[in-house]
């Protein structure tokens, strides 16, 4: 997604509420269906692209990424990344980027 942005002169240096915004914005009237599944991935990934790579104290208790990301989020997680990621791909192609 920071592919598409940079295609359209946007930088995002925060990768959480602040991303979705703006891909929001440049993209919200281009993308079509792409854009639904772009949105959905962000709102689900978000949750977890800090978690799954960092430990976090909860309630007193330091908890792993292993003791939040389960194998259903995990696999969830990669699917909608691989349709994120083929949008992205048909995206560039069309305007001959790659």
């Amino acid at each position: 997604m920071e592919a598409l942005l940079e295609v359209k002169r946007r930088v995002v240096y925060n990768h959480g509420p602040e991303l979705i915004a703006v891909f929001y914005d440049v993209f919200k009237d281009e993308l079509g269906e792409g854009f639904n599944v772009v949105i959905e991935a962000l709102e689900y990934l978000t949750e977890y692209y800090t978690r799954a790579r960092y430990p976090f104290l909860l309630r007193g208790e330091v908890l792993g990424p292993e003791d939040i990301v389960t194998k259903d989020i995990a696999e969830k997680d990669i699917s909608l990344a691989e349709k994120v990621v083929e949008m992205v791909r048909d995206y560039l192609r069309r305007r001959g980027i790659i």
